[in-house]
């Protein structure tokens, strides 16, 4: 489905499903309930002109705020790809007390979340069941063993 499409629809028309879905089968993007070849091709497309984050840089402000900041992977501008388009990056300004709102925009961007907190002091103590165990921690335990 043209997730894509489908999301703008729905914003420009709320309340009206009949609406978003009659749009989108007189496009020729669905047929009824299912997606059709142009449909598929219309969401390939879009995902294609979608800019590829390379990697993200956090800067400290003097008043107490951050900089972020997002560089894009180099895109193709040809068929050929002998051209490149590299695009500026782009800034997103979070000023002091907006740790939050800035935690929210970097997962949110990156896919990454918070671990849930220990409930006891003893789970406090052990590893998180997330993280995997490290290479020190077993090098650790045979020396305090006596190994």
């Amino acid at each position: 489905m043209p997730k894509f499409l489908i999301d703008k629809l729905t914003k420009e028309y709320p309340h009206n499903p009949s609406a978003v879905w009659g749009t989108l089968n007189k496009m020729g993007a669905v047929k009824g309930n299912k997606e059709t070849a142009k449909g598929r091709e219309m969401e390939k497309k879009h995902m294609a002109k979608e800019k590829e984050i390379a990697h993200i840089e956090i800067h400290p402000v003097e008043e107490g705020g951050h900089i972020v900041e997002h560089h894009y992977k180099p895109m193709s501008s040809s068929k050929s790809g002998a051209f490149m388009d590299r695009s500026e990056p782009t800034k997103h300004v979070f000023g002091k007390g907006e740790g939050k709102a800035m935690m929210n925009h970097l997962s949110e961007h990156l896919g990454i979340g918070a671990a849930k907190a220990a409930g006891t002091a003893e789970e406090e103590l052990e590893p998180a069941k997330h993280e995997p165990p490290h290479e020190r921690d077993s090098k650790e335990e045979e020396i305090s063993e006596g190994a």
